[in-house]
């Protein structure tokens, strides 16, 4: 009787061991920036000296039929900040599930990170794994992302 009793232990530690790893992996594959969700009609405005180098920080904004609308501020070790949608431009369209792992934009389609296109190379929409560009401005010490940007960005993905 005690070999029964052995293989239905092993049996079991064996599920346990798999469900473990695959609990692992889907907590893996969450944002680990958080995000933060702007009001409608709000203006994102953040102070430069509160953007620590190398941070991916994520924001939502309220868009068309009810659809969040997510974009990434990021400091380089340059010093420069680069605003981008939270999405290529495949992953947009599809909606694939994309997500930060790390400091990085993942890509819910290749699941690879995706680039950030600086302004010599071809635009994001040439690129298929591209993180898709967000203007911004600089006024005095504060990083400015107006809400209208992030509507007629978001339009303009929605349209291609």
């Amino acid at each position: 009787m005690w070999p029964v009793w052995l293989i239905c232990g092993v049996l079991v530690a064996v599920i346990a061991v798999g469900l473990i790893f695959v609990f692992q992996q889907d907590r893996d594959l969450r944002d680990d920036a958080p995000e933060t969700k702007l009001p409608a009609g709000q203006d994102l405005r953040i102070a430069l000296d509160h953007l620590v180098v190398g941070r991916l920080y994520l924001f939502s904004y309220p868009g068309d039929q009810g659809r969040q609308i997510r974009f990434v501020v990021e400091r380089t070790d340059d010093g420069a900040v680069h605003t981008n949608m939270a999405s290529c431009q495949a992953c947009y369209r599809t909606e694939h599930p994309h997500h930060t792992h790390k400091g990085q934009m993942i890509c819910g389609q290749c699941n690879e990170p995706m680039h950030r296109p600086d302004e010599k190379e071809l635009t994001a929409e040439q690129k298929q794994c591209a993180l898709v560009p967000l203007p911004h401005s600089i006024q005095g010490n504060e990083v400015v992302v107006s809400a209208q940007s992030i509507l007629d960005q978001s339009r303009a993905m929605e349209a291609q």
